[in-house]
């Protein structure tokens, strides 16, 4: 993830990134839950937000043209 030049900054990195969400070492098995950990990663750089269908993204009902915002009634008519 950081290389062998910046490993020594993990451990100091970890305790920051645990702070916003970095699963724990686990005790029995001596390390992270690695899934998680990717779901984590994925999260912080938003690469999840790319792996989505952009319909559900917009949600249900959603007007495409409108970029998935519906226009309120009444509004911009006169």
């Amino acid at each position: 993830m950081l290389g062998p030049k910046r490993a020594k900054v993990w451990p100091g990195l970890a305790v920051v990134l645990e702070r916003s969400g970095l699963p724990r070492v686990d005790v029995m098995f001596g390390g992270r839950y690695w899934p998680a950990v990717r779901a984590f990663l994925d999260r912080y750089h938003h690469a999840d937000c790319e792996l989505r269908d952009p319909v559900q993204q917009r949600g249900p009902g959603a007007d495409a043209r409108t970029g998935g915002v519906r226009p309120r009634r009444g509004v911009g008519r006169e």
